[in-house]
């Protein structure tokens, strides 16, 4: 179940690269309060699917703003380099680098950077799982730079069914 909406105004910003590539897919979303109270919040961040041939960040705008709207978060939706251009881990790698961006941005942005969730749907999900399963994993140093959440709890959220449990580990995290 998704957080009750208030009457929030929203404030969208597209396409903002995480990289210095130049690449268009290495792009993300963020959605946060159009007006701020100065109050860091968790981060969401929304990994799409389409068996990483296909999707856009864009497709879980409309949740991630049902949950921004509740004046409790700010949400992020990643793009990655698909395996037309890329072969695998290189989404990974994208994914970790947007999170590394998202961090070092995180009071430009009004985020609390020690309370981030991540979810997807299927190559997102996969993704997501990913993030978890690799935080502290030696052969991923290089890309652990301060990137994730290595908390069980983190991972323990993303192995259940989607949003309901979110929201559930996002309320845990306030306490």
């Amino acid at each position: 179940m998704l957080p009750e909406p208030r009457k929030y105004l929203l404030q969208y910003e597209d396409d903002i690269p995480y990289t210095t590539s130049g690449i268009p897919e290495q792009s993300l979303d963020i959605i946060r309060l159009a007006h701020p109270d100065g109050q860091s919040r968790p981060l969401i961040i929304y990994l799409h699917d389409g068996a990483w041939q296909k999707g856009d960040k864009t497709d879980g705008n409309e949740d991630l703003a049902t949950f921004v709207r509740s004046g409790n978060y700010v949400a992020a939706s990643i793009n990655y380099r698909l395996t037309n251009n890329a072969a695998w881990p290189a989404q990974l790698h994208d994914c970790k680098a947007a999170i590394r961006w998202l961090r070092a941005h995180a009071q430009q942005y009004g985020i609390d950077s020690e309370r981030i969730a991540v979810w997807g749907k299927s190559a997102g999900a996969y993704l997501a799982l990913m993030l978890g399963a690799t935080a502290t994993n030696p052969a991923f140093k290089e890309l652990l730079a301060s990137t994730i959440i290595s908390r069980p709890r983190f991972l323990r959220s993303l192995i259940v069914p989607e949003l309901s449990i979110l929201t559930v580990f996002l309320r845990n995290q306030a306490q």
